[in-house]
């Protein structure tokens, strides 16, 4: 029945010259035929979407080739000239690899081997599709037979193929009588694919600036150094992405970045390596001596789709990949940058240090054309006009049961598997010693994406600056009062600040005057601090004693996407670290700490806090923003009594869905407590959570985690902005939020917030904008909500995996018009 479908469409050639083949190999290694989907009867014929590769293999020998036969099949793009004697080597489309089990001929299968793609080609124009075989035949052996012909052809020409069975040859319609012509290899696939749109994102040429990437992201390449250069693929590949993002010193060339870049990251440049958290640490440290505004935040098993829309939003990416054995060994590793991505087929486009792929006819987009053939000079690619971006296929596969990783399954075929012998031992990263494995030539090996490390630029919110609070959020400083009772003082120096910047303050009163008023408020105590249900109970008393036109709301264990929306529409926010230890069965809490929200970072997961008891951005041993440049390094405890003298600590976030407790995803604050707790333990602990409290024992040394516990969020009263408004809502009045997990297999959870009554519709879409499950349709009060999608239907059918779309419509109760939100969510089976 498909045939009828006149975009599904059959290629084959059938005009019996030999101009339609392509001699670019040796005779008995492979075969490729011209295509041309304008012979499709559809209209129209572009774009073309190539599905499946249909052949016969035959063994005509009783004592030759032994299977299995382990092929290639490449998608090549037509090259100018004689389509049979034209240039040997023309670009790669696609390439995928395949084992052929058996014998294809009409007595095994009754029909073609079919082969198809892991992921269809879409193409433009004519192409030719070619078969190579990948094992070499040992001295005395034949390989089966792919083209069958009355005439043996001289094996100078294109069908070098040829094969004879019993002193006689074939003709291809002895196999497929029942098509016209002799075709050699036919494809299959769909004319017109309307989803075969241009849905590759490339990193933008920039040309015009004082380190130009005029062909997009750079390609430098570690092997300029010598015998440490094996090791150099982590600066490299960074130093691709900071000369993209012309954060480079002044008068700095590519390969004295990459030195600059290794001494910064700490590189063991002739045995392991680099760290990731070294290069973390390393780039933080970059940004604040040279001034960059950028950040950088880390993945552990990062998720292809995250990274896509990371990439899309001119963040840069480096990737650490590594290589294991079946056995799931791990026996090197290598960091590469990406430079393209295509969400749809999966596919991604790397600058790759250690190799030139796409140059020698591995799949690939190399621009500008008149890049050389290798051989080169080694520092050819320090001119970055001259990238080479290799595209491979992704795949999100499972080495262990629920354990869905990236993987890049055809990373090691480019070239061949050698790259394995320049990565062997390289780049360990802590914790993966367990892992290390001994490589065999010849073993099996696949690549994993292990880390992404992102480089975004800085689009923060800081809180604005008031008459009040003339450098944003104040940073007053719980340190002026003398122990023992200054180290419980956090939580009321935490909320002062909030309330410095609203201009909440009774007249006449100082800073520490106002933290000392909101300590009692709050009925602080010297030994265990503040409880955050007695912050609720003391600031509701003090905005009615004062007249304040403000309300708080606490939330419990946040969200971290959910504060930083709420940040940004003039809410201030205090936040309630708890500081965790594992005993080996179970977490336990040591204490709490409580710190304002200053400003927040969504895409690169970073907060910064004005924090009571540290300058960590000060003293440099922590990124941040210091306004103003002059901030003293040394003063007494009172100088961030004034308000223009703030300092905020930048920290990276993680959404952590194991801790304490799978499927309850946390946020994280990541290395916070390297600076010590010891002096917040027993305090500021939670009522709610005194059950998990217990101090450390004396020397603990094992993991500790911070997590914010709680988020307290002072805001004006509705009324204090216009009171309350009957019309259309508008979209600042509610907030969807990303679904979590994403991608998922059996259930979502999907929240949204609503600052006022109104009517709500929650629905499911499929990628063709047809509706596929009606989640909710009812009237709801102001708040947080939260409903789960299990992946089915209306009729309680599971979904096919694939993109579908979760849209929130909200009208106002009794209101006029009607506003939506729209996200996309991933559903793998």
């Amino acid at each position: 029945e498909q045939w009828k479908d006149l975009t599904f469409c059959v290629l084959q050639n059938d005009d019996g010259s030999l101009a339609w083949y392509y001699p670019g190999f040796d005779s008995g290694m492979g075969l490729a035929t011209y295509m041309d989907p304008a012979k499709c009867l559809a209209e129209p014929t572009y774009p073309f979407k190539i599905t499946d590769v249909h052949f016969f293999l035959y063994q005509h020998s009783p004592t030759g080739w032994s299977w299995p036969v382990n092929i290639q099949v490449n998608i090549r793009e037509v090259t100018q000239g004689d389509k049979c004697l034209g240039p040997d080597v023309s670009s790669v489309l696609r390439s995928e690899f395949f084992t052929i089990p058996v014998d294809s001929s009409y007595d095994s299968l009754q029909g073609p081997m079919n082969i198809t793609l892991n992921q269809p080609v879409c193409i433009n124009e004519p192409f030719f599709v070619e078969v190579k075989y990948l094992d070499h035949p040992s001295e005395g052996d034949s390989l089966p037979s792919l083209l069958m012909d009355e005439e043996m052809d001289s094996t100078d020409t294109c069908d070098n193929w040829a094969r004879y069975l019993d002193g006689n040859y074939y003709e291809w319609a002895d196999f497929w009588d029942s098509l016209p012509g002799e075709p050699i290899i036919r494809v299959t696939g769909y004319a017109g694919a309307a989803d075969c749109d241009s849905l590759w994102y490339w990193k933008a040429d920039k040309p015009d600036q004082e380190f130009p990437a005029p062909s997009g992201m750079p390609d430098f390449d570690q092997y300029q150094f010598g015998g440490d250069s094996v090791a150099l693929c982590g600066p490299t590949a960074v130093a691709n992405c900071l000369w993209w993002f012309n954060a480079v010193p002044p008068g700095t060339n590519p390969p004295d970045l990459i030195r600059l870049l290794s001494e910064y990251f700490h590189c063991d440049v002739n045995d392991t390596g680099t760290y990731v958290d070294s290069m973390e640490l390393g780039l933080d440290q970059y940004f604040i001596d040279y001034g960059f505004d950028l950040y950088e935040h880390t993945y552990y098993q990062p998720d292809f789709h995250e990274m896509e829309d990371s990439l899309e939003k001119s963040q840069d990416i480096i990737l650490l990949l590594g290589f294991y054995t079946e056995q799931y060994e791990r026996v090197g590793g290598h960091f590469v940058t990406m430079a393209g991505v295509c969400s749809e087929s999966l596919e991604i486009a790397l600058s790759d240090p250690a190799r030139d792929a796409a140059v020698t006819g591995w799949p690939g987009r190399v621009r500008p054309s008149e890049h050389p053939d290798p051989p080169y000079e080694g520092t050819l690619h320090n001119n970055p006009t001259y990238v080479s971006q290799d595209i491979f296929i992704s795949t999100l596969e499972s080495p262990t049961p629920g354990n869905p990783h990236w993987g890049l399954p055809d990373y090691l075929q480019a070239g061949g598997k050698e790259i394995i012998f320049k990565f062997l031992g390289q780049n360990f990263q802590p914790g993966q010693e367990h892992l290390r494995g001994i490589y065999v030539p010849g073993q099996a090996v696949f690549t994993e994406v292990e880390y992404a490390v992102m480089i975004c630029p800085g689009e923060w919110y800081w809180k604005p600056d008031t008459t009040h609070a003339p450098s944003g959020m104040p940073d007053f400083d719980q340190n002026q009062f003398g122990l023992p009772d200054s180290q419980a003082m956090c939580a009321p120096t935490a909320v002062a600040n909030c309330l410095w910047w609203f201009d909440a303050v009774p007249e006449g009163t100082t800073p520490d005057d106002l933290i000392r008023l909101l300590s009692d408020y709050f009925k602080t105590d010297p030994d265990s601090g503040t409880d955050v249900e007695s912050i609720e109970e003391g600031l509701e008393r003090y905005f009615n004693d004062y007249g304040f036109a403000l309300t708080e709301t606490t939330y419990w264990e946040p969200d971290f996407h959910e504060m930083e929306e709420s940040l940004k529409v003039c809410q201030d926010i205090i936040l309630c670290l708890g500081f965790y230890w594992y005993d080996g069965e179970q977490w336990w809490i040591e204490g709490a700490h409580a710190v304002t929200m200053a400003g927040v970072n969504s895409e690169g997961l970073k907060v910064a806090f004005s924090d009571p008891d540290r300058d960590a951005a000060v003293m440099k041993t922590r990124p941040g923003r210091v306004r103003p440049p002059g901030h003293p390094l040394e003063y007494g405890p009172t100088l961030h009594n004034d308000t223009t003298y703030v300092s905020h600590d930048v920290y990276d976030c993680t959404i952590n869905p194991e801790f304490p407790s799978p499927g309850n995803p946390f946020w994280e604050i990541d290395d916070y407590i390297t600076l010590g707790i010891e002096k917040y333990s027993g305090k500021n602990i939670p009522r709610r959570f005194k059950r998990y409290a217990k101090p450390a024992p004396k020397g603990f040394d094992g993991v500790w985690h911070t997590e914010v516990m709680a988020a307290i969020m002072i805001c004006p009263k509705p009324s204090a902005v216009g009171g309350e408004q009957q019309g259309a809502l508008t979209p600042k009045e509610f907030e969807l939020y990303q679904n979590y997990p994403n991608p998922f297999n059996n259930e979502t959870i999907i929240k949204f917030n609503l600052s006022k009554p109104a009517e709500v519709t929650l629905t499911i879409y499929n990628i063709l904008g047809q509706k596929a499950k009606l989640l909710l349709k009812k009237s709801l009060d102001p708040g947080l909500h939260t409903l789960s999608w299990n992946g089915k239907d209306e009729k309680g059918n599971e979904l096919a995996s694939g993109i579908y779309f979760y849209q929130l419509k909200v009208r106002r109760i009794h209101g006029t018009g009607e506003v939506t939100q729209t996200k996309r969510l991933l559903l793998l089976k």
